[in-house]
Parts: structure tokens; C-alpha cells; sequence
């Protein structure tokens, strides 16, 4: 599902969800773009929320009182070359970014993206992406300690 510039994806009231098909992406942001009051739902394997990087300047791109399961990815490369992200309450309750090809790296590590991945890629030190994040949050109401079979469990 893209969003097309300038439109907002808004849930009616609490509970409002968007599911989508498995192993498949959720919402595509393009331009000016927010999504307000909605739990949105893939695979935790997937993108929940991501960008389009084909178009110039993505604007302002707003997440306010957000859950996922899935990936909220932002990137600034290909031809994204200005944007502004509010996030005001973002709950990202499970994501598995281990399959993500692209990796952040640096002082000889290679690293894993995040539940939450606001990324500039442009290597053009005029490229700014600013951000305001507020109420960021990630695996709510998980146990803190995963039990496999063969392994001790925590004490």
C-alpha cells in the first residue's frame, strides 16, 4: 500500500488496525505523508512502515500514536534528498531486521538495523534529514528473557 503525497492514514478509534498479508510490506510513504491512531501489522520479518527513495524530498513525514509489528524503515539515498520525521508515540512491539541486506557500519563493525531504522545514506554532506522523536519504544509487554529448548533458563 503507498501513500500518495500529502495523504494521511488515520485509525477511527482506539484498536484501529491495518493488517497486512504475510511476507508482505505494509505502508509505502511517499511526500508529506503521516499516519496517526493505527496499529499496523506484517511479519516481524517485514517493513511496516517504509519510503519511497525515488522521489526527491519526502517532505514531512509524521508518526503519532503508532504500533507495529514489522519494521519502521526510513532511508534517505537514491534520490530522497531532503525530508523532516515527527514521531510523537511509536510502539515497533516486534520486528526482525535481521534479514535487511543493508547494514550501518563503522570502526570495522558491521551492524544490524533496528526495529526502527532512520537512515541518510547520501554520502552528499548537503543532504540533511532532521528528526524529532518523541515517545520511541520497542518490544512493549515482551518477556525480557526467550527460553529454547537445550538452553538454561534464566534465573
Amino acid at each position: 500500500m503507498r501513500l500518495a503525497p500529502g495523504q494521511t492514514l488515520a485509525g477511527d478509534g482506539k484498536g484501529a488496525v491495518i493488517r497486512f498479508a504475510q511476507g508482505s510490506d505494509g505502508v509505502q510513504l511517499s511526500a508529506d505523508n503521516a499516519i496517526v491512531d493505527l496499529h499496523v501489522e506484517t511479519s516481524p520479518e517485514k517493513r511496516a512502515i517504509f519510503n519511497d527513495t525515488g522521489v526527491e524530498s519526502l517532505g514531512r513525514l509524521r508518526l503519532a500514536n503508532v504500533s507495529t509489528i514489522g519494521q519502521v524503515q526510513l532511508f534517505a539515498r537514491e534520490k530522497v534528498r531532503a525530508r523532516h520525521v515527527a514521531v510523537d508515540g511509536l510502539d515497533v512491539i516486534a520486528a526482525d531486521a535481521r534479514g535487511q541486506s543493508d547494514r550501518p557500519q563503522g570502526h570495522g563493525v558491521h551492524v544490524t538495523q533496528g526495529g526502527f531504522t532512520l537512515w541518510n545514506m547520501q554520502a552528499d554532506p548537503n543532504v540533511v534529514i532532521s528528526a524529532q522523536l518523541k515517545g520511541l519504544s520497542a518490544g512493549q509487554g515482551l518477556p525480557r528473557f526467550f527460553h529454547r529448548r537445550g538452553s538454561r533458563k534464566p534465573a
